[in-house]
């Protein structure tokens, strides 16, 4: 339930009215005490280490938990002084082995679910709207609270959706210009008026190349200086 496992010892269970969670206190049983957390060998103790420590556990609900827990050290023969090893979690970590694989087991889900969206525009007619029915019934399956949300709207807006699939008809390069122009606003620091800005969004993004002034060249030529030219002989 806390992500405790075996070899673990429960020494008691409170709530923290600071952090609202809940607080699990407890220890290795003996025979995974005072063991290498690298290499899992038994080894002698060095100190008691920095005091108590705490694990992020599974969540319960809308609670937090937390597995608490001495961390001394141990001297290994082959790595030194170590931190001693914790059945709930993995050496160095801050999570128990149950919240870590829980993780990686949604992170995996999510991006199968990403890819599989993906798929689903990249192919046309029928099998694009199929394999988008078998998306939103795998994203509903799945729980995961983000998905479950775009599956509904989705499913609300799906005839116009299924328009992509059906004609390649996108609204995406319209959404990408309301972006651009948003963003030239913003660097603008506003437009004394409408015309203004509809000039600025027409010369970055329409396409629009009219000629621009430019400076007229000046050509220096050079002057000669005042009185007849020396011929290079005296009289």
């Amino acid at each position: 339930m806390f992500g405790v496992v075996k070899s673990t010892v429960i020494d008691g269970v409170e709530f923290e009215d600071e952090t609202e969670s809940i607080v699990v206190s407890v220890r290795p049983r003996k025979g995974a005490k005072q063991r290498c957390g690298m290499c899992q060998r038994r080894c002698p103790r060095y100190h008691h280490g920095e005091g108590r420590r705490r694990w992020r556990g599974p969540d319960l609900g809308l609670l937090r938990s937390f597995l608490e827990a001495d961390a001394p050290r141990v001297t290994c023969g082959e790595h030194g002084v170590v931190v001693a090893s914790v059945p709930w979690a993995r050496h160095g970590a801050r999570h128990t082995r149950v919240f870590e694989d829980t993780i990686a087991w949604m992170a995996t889900r999510t991006y199968l679910l990403k890819e599989q969206l993906r798929e689903v525009f990249a192919l046309k007619g029928e099998q694009g709207k199929q394999l988008l029915d078998r998306w939103l019934s795998w994203a509903r399956r799945r729980r995961i609270p983000a998905f479950v949300h775009l599956a509904q709207r989705i499913a609300r807006h799906r005839e116009a959706i299924d328009a992509t699939p059906d004609h390649r008809l996108s609204n995406g390069l319209v959404e990408s210009t309301n972006t651009k122009i948003r963003l030239l606003t913003r660097m603008a620091f506003g437009f004394k008026s409408p015309e203004a800005m509809i000039a600025l969004a027409m010369l970055n993004l329409g396409g629009c190349c009219p000629p621009l002034p430019r400076p007229s060249r000046r050509v220096n030529r050079p002057t000669e200086p005042a009185g007849e030219p020396f011929s290079g002989r005296s009289s």
